[in-house]
C-alpha cells in the first residue's frame, strides 16, 4: 500500500511539473503567433521595408518584451491614469512597475507606443510628405548620407572599368530633448467620454508640430535641431530683393529645375503655410478663370503647416514666408523609442488638476540636401 501511494504521489508531481512546462510552452507559442502575426499583416500592405508607419511601428514594438507580456490593450487614458495614481488597467499597473518612477517619468508602455506615434504622423506635414522615422535606442546614431553618386561608363571589350567613387557622409544625429506639460482635472481623467482620444491628440500633436517646426526651419543652435532651411546644400530660390506674392507656378519650376539639375529625382512633395497653399489653390488666370496645376507638378503633394511663419522679413518686406519642395524620404526623423510621462507633485492640488509632463528625444536629418529646394521671400 505504501508503494501505491509513494507512485500516486510521484505521479501527480510530474503530472504538475508537465502541466507548468506545457502551459508555459503555450504562452511562449501565442506570443509568438501575436508577433509573427502581426509583422504578417505588415508584409501584407507592401514590401516590408517600404510599409507603412503604422505598420512599422507595430512591427517594431511588437519585438519588445513588454508588448508581449500581455494581450490587454493599453489606452492613452489608462495609462494617465496610471501615471496619476488613480484606479487603471492591471497591463498599466505591469507596466508601471518597470518604469523609471516618478523621479524621470514612467516610460510609455510599447503596446501604446505605435498608437501615439500613428497619430503624431498623421498630424505632421513633413511626415505625411514622406519623412523616414528612425527608431533608435541610443544616445547618438550615426546615419548615412550620399553627396554623389558614381558615374558609370560605357567600355570596350577587355577595356578598363572607368573609376568613379561615390562620395558618402556620416551623419551624427544625436536626439535633442523635446518637452510640454498640460493639465488635466481629476474627474474628467476619471469620468470623461472621448477621453482616450483628446489625449492621444494632445500628445501627438504637440509633438508633430514641434518637429514640423525643426524639420523646416529649424536652427540648429543650441538645443535645437537643424532644418532643411539652414543645411548647406539645399537649393535656394528667392522671390526677389523685398519678396513678391504668387502669381503663378513659376517659382516652382525654378526650384524643380534646380533639384532635377543636381541629378535628383522629381519632388514628390510641397509644404508651405496654410497661407501659401489657399493662394496656390486660388490662382487664376488673365479671364479669371481658376489655374490649373501644370501636369509637370500635378504629381507633387501638397501639404499646409501652421509652423512656418508668415510675417519674415526680405528687404523692406515683413510678411514673407518661405515653401518647402522635394523628396522628403530623403530625410528623417530620429527618434528614441520612449515617450517618457511623469507628473507634477501638488503643484495643481489645490484647483484638482493633475499636470503630466512629456519627455522625448528626436532630431532631424537631412540625408541629400540637393533633393530639396527653398522658395523664399514669398509675400501676402
Amino acid at each position: 500500500m505504501q508503494d501505491l501511494n509513494e507512485t500516486i504521489t510521484a505521479l501527480t508531481g510530474a503530472f504538475g511539473e508537465f502541466k507548468a512546462a506545457q502551459t508555459s510552452r503555450i504562452d511562449v507559442i501565442e506570443k509568438q503567433l501575436e508577433q509573427d502575426a502581426t509583422v504578417a499583416a505588415a508584409r501584407q500592405m507592401g514590401n516590408f521595408a517600404n510599409t507603412t508607419p503604422a505598420s512599422k511601428f507595430q512591427a517594431h514594438f511588437a519585438a519588445k518584451p513588454d508588448f508581449q507580456a500581455s494581450n490587454e490593450t493599453i489606452t492613452t487614458a489608462d495609462f494617465l491614469r496610471g501615471v496619476a495614481g488613480l484606479k487603471t488597467s492591471s497591463a498599466v499597473k505591469a507596466a508601471l512597475s518597470e518604469g523609471t518612477g516618478t523621479a524621470g517619468g514612467y516610460a510609455t508602455p510599447s503596446k501604446l507606443m505605435p498608437t501615439i506615434l500613428d497619430a503624431m504622423v498623421a498630424q505632421s506635414a513633413v511626415l505625411n510628405a514622406g519623412a523616414q522615422v528612425q527608431l533608435v535606442d541610443a544616445k547618438t546614431v550615426t546615419l548615412c548620407a550620399v553627396d554623389a553618386v558614381p558615374v558609370a561608363g560605357w567600355r570596350a571589350e577587355s577595356g578598363n572599368v572607368v573609376e568613379s567613387d561615390p562620395s558618402f557622409r556620416a551623419i551624427v544625429s544625436i536626439p535633442k530633448s523635446l518637452s510640454f506639460y498640460f493639465k488635466v482635472s481629476r474627474e474628467l481623467l476619471m469620468d470623461a467620454l472621448g477621453l482616450d482620444l483628446a489625449l492621444t491628440t494632445a500628445i501627438s500633436q504637440s509633438m508633430a508640430l514641434a518637429i514640423d517646426r525643426a524639420a523646416l526651419i529649424g536652427s540648429g543652435v543650441g538645443v535645437e535641431p537643424l532644418g532643411i532651411a539652414g543645411t548647406a546644400g539645399v537649393h535656394q530660390i528667392a522671390s526677389g530683393v523685398n519678396g513678391a506674392s504668387l502669381s503663378g507656378y513659376g517659382k516652382l519650376f525654378e526650384a524643380t529645375q534646380s533639384i532635377l539639375g543636381a541629378s535628383h529625382p522629381m519632388p514628390t512633395g510641397l509644404i508651405c503655410s496654410p497661407r501659401e497653399l489657399v493662394k496656390l489653390g486660388g490662382l487664376t488666370d488673365t479671364a479669371g478663370q481658376p489655374l490649373q496645376t501644370p501636369a509637370m507638378l500635378a504629381g507633387v503633394n501638397r501639404f499646409a503647416t501652421a509652423q512656418l511663419p508668415v510675417n519674415g522679413t526680405t528687404g523692406t518686406s515683413s510678411d514673407t514666408s518661405q515653401m518647402f519642395l522635394g523628396t522628403f524620404n530623403n530625410m528623417a526623423l530620429v527618434l528614441r523609442e520612449q515617450l517618457f510621462v511623469g507628473r507634477f507633485e501638488q503643484t495643481f492640488a489645490t484647483t484638482g488638476e493633475i499636470a503630466f509632463v512629456c519627455h522625448c528625444r528626436a532630431d532631424i536629418a537631412v540625408l541629400r540636401p540637393q533633393a530639396f529646394a527653398v522658395v523664399s521671400g514669398i509675400r501676402a
